[in-house]
């Protein structure tokens, strides 16, 4: 992957998690993409794309499970 498209990844991380994100998650993440771009055969350009999409589902069912292990934990609470 040449430069601009690395940078282009690192900064659309950086962007969603700020520059202490956890880098494991960055792996996983990255990992995952690469996989499925791959299976895809689009060319590079697509990647950055692709990361972006797979990072903003990471954060949209990070923000859905946290939300039901509120509503859980209070369920508990109440009962």
């Amino acid at each position: 992957m040449d430069g601009s498209i690395a940078d282009r990844i690192a900064d659309i991380f950086i962007d969603r998690f700020g520059l202490f994100g956890d880098l494991s998650i960055l792996c996983e993440i990255a990992e995952y993409t690469r996989r499925k771009w791959e299976r895809l055969g689009y060319d590079e350009t697509y990647l950055p794309i692709l990361f972006e999409t797979e990072l903003q589902d990471y954060c949209t069912r990070n923000a859905i499970n946290a939300i039901g292990r509120r509503n859980y934990e209070r369920a508990v609470q109440r009962s």
